[in-house]
This record gives C-alpha cells, sequence and structure tokens, in this order.
C-alpha cells in the first residue's frame, strides 16, 4: 500500500483500506460515526495545549505517562477488593516489573483503542513499540496525536513521583527515528472495530478508561480478542461498582434533555470547562440566586435549585463535568463479572489487577501466551 506517510509500507492491520479515507494524516472509517462531544473535549483541550503555554503548565500534557502505562500494564499497586482465584497483585514498581513490561512491548504491534490524547500511544513508542495505531471515537484525538508526533512537540520531562525523580529506561521520543510512520492515528467507532481491523494482528492492546463508556462491554472485549495475536496482552481498566456517586446519576438525569451546545455554554458561564476557567462569567451560587440575568439556562437553574435541597452547592459544582454529564454511557461494572466473563467465554486468562483510586484494572493474556505464569 502506498501512501504519503507509510511510503511502501504493506503489512498495515486495516481490513480492508477501500473502506478508508485519509483526511490530514488520519485513517477515517467510512462507516463510523464520530462522537460530538469527545471531539469537543480533545479539540478545546489539544488546541490550547499546544498553542498556550499557560495552559501547558496548568495541565501538562502527558506527565507520568510512561509510569501510568507500566502501571497499568503491571496491575501495580492495586488491591484487590473482589478477590478473584486468576488474579496476581504487584505491590511493587520494581526494576524486574518494569522489564517485564518492556520486553512485552519491545518491537510489537500495539493498539491503544479509545487512545484519547494519546498519552499511552506515546508512552508505548518511549518504551520501544514497533508500531502504534491510536484508535479513538473521535478525529481529535488522533488527529493531535499524530500531530505531536510528527513535529516532536512532545515534553521529555522526568518523571517526579512521591517526591523522587524516576527513570523507566524510555527513550527521549524527541529523538526516535521514522516516528510518523510507527504511529498510526485511526478514527472509527469501537462498535465495529472488527470491520475496521484484522483479527490476531496487535501483540498488546490498551484500552483505558473507555469500557464503562461503551454499549456493551462483553462486546467490547469481545470483539478486542479477535484482534489480539495468539501471544498478545489486554490491559483496560474501568469504574467498579459503587463508583459514580448518586449525585453524577441525578445530574445526568438533568442534563441528557439539554443538548451538548447549550450544556458546554452552561459550564464555560460558571468556569467549569477545564482549562477554560478564564471565561467564567459567574460563579453557580451566584448563577442560581440570579436566574434573569441567564434566562438561556433557566430549566437548568430550576432542576438545580431543587437539587440544592439534598446537596451542597459546592458539593454539585464539583460534580458538574462535561463528560461525566453527556456521555451516553457511564456504567459500574462488577469486576467479578468482567474476569469471568473474559476468563470462561473468551479465549483469554485475566492474570494481575485489582481495584486501585476508583477504577478497576486488569490484564489478560491469551491462554497460549509463553510467559503467563511468570508476567
Amino acid at each position: 500500500m502506498k501512501n504519503d506517510c507509510w511510503g511502501e509500507k504493506t503489512d498495515l492491520a486495516f481490513k480492508n483500506i477501500a473502506d478508508l479515507k485519509r483526511t490530514k494524516g488520519v485513517f477515517m472509517h467510512c462507516h463510523s460515526q464520530k462522537f460530538d462531544l469527545y471531539e469537543r473535549m480533545w479539540s478545546v483541550q489539544n488546541e490550547d495545549q499546544l498553542r498556550n503555554k499557560l495552559y501547558y503548565e496548568k495541565y501538562p500534557w502527558g506527565r507520568g505517562r510512561v509510569r501510568k502505562l507500566l502501571e497499568l500494564l503491571s496491575g501495580y499497586n492495586c488491591h484487590t477488593v473482589h478477590p478473584h482465584p486468576t488474579l496476581r497483585i504487584i505491590k511493587e514498581l520494581d526494576q524486574a516489573v518494569v522489564d517485564t513490561v518492556r520486553w512485552h512491548l519491545n518491537d510489537k504491534i500495539v493498539l491503544d483503542a479509545c487512545c484519547g490524547l494519546g498519552r499511552f500511544s506515546v508512552a508505548s513508542l518511549e518504551l520501544g513499540a514497533k508500531t502504534v495505531y491510536s484508535f479513538d471515537g473521535t478525529f481529535e484525538g488522533p488527529y493531535w496525536t499524530y500531530q505531536r508526533i510528527k513535529d516532536k512537540n512532545i515534553p521529555n520531562e522526568p518523571d517526579v513521583f512521591a517526591g523522587q525523580e524516576w527513570d523507566y529506561g524510555q527513550a527521549d521520543i524527541r529523538k526516535l527515528e521514522n516516528l510518523d510512520s510507527r504511529l498510526v492515528p485511526v478514527q472509527g467507532d469501537i462498535e465495529n472495530i472488527c470491520d475496521i481491523f484484522k483479527e490476531n494482528s496487535f501483540d498488546v492492546i490498551i484500552h483505558s478508561m473507555a469500557l464503562m463508556h461503551t454499549r456493551d462491554w462483553k462486546k467490547t472485549l469481545h470483539d478486542l480478542s479477535l484482534l489480539l495475536g495468539h501471544e498478545g496482552i489486554l490491559a483496560f481498566d474501568f469504574f467498579p461498582e459503587g463508583t459514580t456517586p448518586s449525585l453524577t446519576r441525578d445530574l445526568r438525569d438533568i442534563f441528557k434533555k439539554i443538548d451538548l451546545d447549550l450544556t458546554y455554554r452552561f459550564l464555560q458561564v460558571i468556569g467549569n470547562i477545564k482549562g477554560h476557567e478564564d471565561m467564567r462569567v459567574c460563579y453557580l451560587h451566584e448563577m442560581l440566586t440570579n436566574d434573569d440575568k441567564f434566562s438561556e439556562f433557566k430549566k437548568i437553574i430550576n432542576e438545580l435549585r431543587t437539587l440544592t435541597e439534598m446537596h451542597p452547592i459546592g458539593l454539585i459544582n464539583d460534580r458538574l463535568r462535561l463528560e461525566d454529564l453527556k456521555t451516553p454511557f457511564l456504567r459500574n461494572l462488577s469486576p467479578e463479572d468482567v474476569c469471568n466473563f473474559i476468563r470462561d467465554d473468551l479465549d483469554l486468562i485475566p492474570v494481575l489487577g485489582g481495584v486501585f483510586e476508583h477504577k478497576c484494572v486488569v490484564v489478560a493474556v491469551s491462554r497460549q501466551h509463553p510467559s503467563q505464569q511468570n508476567f
């Protein structure tokens, strides 16, 4: 297959190249819809981070990305709230664990499924991946990830964690060669991901903080398992049962009747759009006591006033987050059910993981994986 970025490369993992079109370097699946919420979120954050030094200083893109990927792939620092007989806990991110994760990534083909801002795509390259597919339901996520890679506009700051500077032996991303051909940006729908990629195409699949937002979590894991090579690793995390508070559920009931544009303007006015806090016109408590000035939001104001009878206004303000309010699905899943499903219904073995900071991490390997006993 010839193209302007990948040259004569013919081993791309796509099922049918005729179903894809190239736009600004991104492979777009012709039969996939885009998700307006995340298009809005990634566009705002990426443009500001690339162009605004003050924004970057406040919200540093990708800081700690290598450590966070190592934690995900090793299940580090989890504790088993819902014990499962096949899960093993990694209690220390020591050199042996780091070396093992790097070995599993080195010269491998990686799919970052629902890549978002692309920090794990970049971290995978830093830890030695051969090729990374940055796949997302949006155009903005893969596009800006590719732009950072192509322009080498990526910070290479030391990772400071718990007051200590850490070095995991990662490469300086800015010095790696052929980066623009080693990262493949793809826009498509996770619901038809098997129509986009060939089966058994990937050595490692990363699916971070997205499973709870999918329409059918079992179908998502099933489809990802089909894309995994016979010696592959699937690492993912999600919200376990009890994570999402009842207040967030109440707010979702209010805002599901409000369109995205109006929701965005409302949050912008009260300063609750990340990175655009300086566009605040008033605070939430001021709006609720002066609705004549904000007639556009009268319906929202009336609903929120009712909530203040049950919850402190400060807590309500803290829970007014764009993604929580407008993501189509916000599931809290049973870790035991998830592990049982991938063990009993898929050709995978859950080997590492547990619950850590309101998320459940699971690392699963194919049954044929040669090192599943000593990962």
